[in-house]
């Protein structure tokens, strides 16, 4: 429980995936604080896709991930 929420290797929000993280009731701190878990989901993404920008992989992800939403519609 606490920070190994909700497995000991996810307890930092990212995942094995890139780009995919975890957020919710079921992560870490806990589930009777609002937004909190959210909030650091967030600020997690944010480092990460600063770092990933900086070397150039993210943009093209970002931009990979939005033409293929555009070609669903």
């Amino acid at each position: 429980f606490g920070p190994r929420r909700p497995a000991a290797g996810f307890s930092g929000y990212r995942t094995p995936v890139p780009g995919l993280f975890l957020t919710g009731s079921g992560t870490h701190p806990i589930a009777g604080i609002n937004g909190l878990p959210g909030k650091n989901a967030a600020d997690t993404m944010i480092k990460y896709f600063r770092k990933e920008d900086r070397e150039g992989k993210a943009t093209h992800a970002l931009a990979e991930s939005r033409s293929q939403e555009a070609s669903e519609t």
